[in-house]
């Protein structure tokens, strides 16, 4: 299984690859009527990527992150099946599965609210294995489980971990990346965004969800 650096690298090069196309033919000024080369289509994963850009924002994010193969989110947009299919009888179609993972996107592929409820409980242990990973859990579970509000997806992995939600390996492979970020943003010269020093650092912590908790534990433990 490749590395969450790894996919965040891979996703990094079939991110420029595919907002490279995004520039068409140029038509500069001047006599010589020369025209800028066009950049070549997205193709691959490439391609697939974009299209996850365009009409499927959170699942991108999640590529983005390293959090899903550029392959499995394009699997769950719908773009095409998985190689492998249960032998058993489906009573839940793929559209209702992508809702309860991610939310209803627009018109809501249930008739109610209580088909949505029984199917979430009939597929729950599936769903749970294939989604509930990287400090993330599907929106059907937030909806009918979860004992507090949903915090939004920038506060998720946080709010879980802070609740004592998170599974043993689940728990220390965040808090494994949540300190490197921690001490990348202590690198003498630091910056993000528009934002430098402490504040870039600040800034830093937040966009990663990094729990306050942890970062004042390891600023303590740097600081002895």
């Amino acid at each position: 299984m490749e590395s969450k650096q790894r996919l965040i690298e891979r996703a990094r090069i079939y991110d420029q690859q595919e907002r490279a196309s995004d520039h068409g033919i140029g038509h500069p000024s001047g006599p010589t009527g020369w025209r800028k080369p066009r950049a070549p289509p997205a193709t691959g994963n490439a391609a697939k990527l974009r299209r996850l850009r365009k009409g499927h924002s959170e699942l991108h994010a999640q590529v983005m992150a390293g959090e899903l193969t550029v392959h499995k989110a394009a699997t769950m947009a719908g773009f095409h099946s998985p190689k492998r299919k249960p032998v058993v009888e489906r009573t839940i179609t793929s559209t209702q599965e992508m809702e309860l993972w991610l939310g209803p996107r627009g018109g809501s592929a249930f008739s109610d609210d209580e088909q949505r409820r029984r199917l979430w409980v009939e597929h729950r242990d599936r769903l749970i294995e294939l989604f509930a990973h990287g400090g993330r859990r599907p929106q059907a579970w937030w909806k009918f489980e979860a004992p507090f509000k949903y915090p939004g997806f920038n506060r998720e992995k946080s709010t879980l971990w802070a609740a004592g939600f998170l599974g043993d390996e689940e728990r220390c492979e965040l808090e494994q990346d949540w300190r490197k970020e921690f001490f990348r943003s202590l690198q003498p010269g630091f910056t993000f965004k528009n934002f430098t020093g402490s504040e870039a650092h600040i800034q830093f912590l937040i966009f990663h969800d990094v729990p306050p908790e942890l970062a004042e534990q390891w600023a303590i433990g740097d600081a002895a």
